[in-house]
C-alpha cells in the first residue's frame, strides 16, 4: 500500500465519519422525543461510530509508521 492511498482513505473516512455524526445529529433533532426503539437505535449508531473512529484512529496510526 503507498502512502498516497492511505492519505485518501483515511481523508475519505474522516469524512464518511464528519457525515454520520452529522445525519444522526440531525434525525435526533428532528425526533427530539426518544422512545425506547429510538434509545436503542441510537446506541447502535453510537457504536457504529466508535467503530468508525477506531478504524480511522488504525488508519491515522498506519500512515504514521510509514512515514518513519
Amino acid at each position: 500500500i503507498d502512502s498516497n492511498n492511505i492519505d485518501n482513505t483515511v481523508k475519505e473516512k474522516g469524512l464518511e465519519l464528519e457525515k454520520k455524526i452529522r445525519e444522526i445529529e440531525e434525525k435526533s433533532i428532528k425526533k427530539g422525543v426518544f422512545g425506547f426503539g429510538l434509545i436503542k437505535q441510537k446506541e447502535k449508531k453510537q457504536r457504529d461510530l466508535e467503530l468508525l473512529k477506531m478504524e480511522n484512529d488504525k488508519l491515522e496510526k498506519l500512515k504514521k509508521s510509514r512515514e518513519k
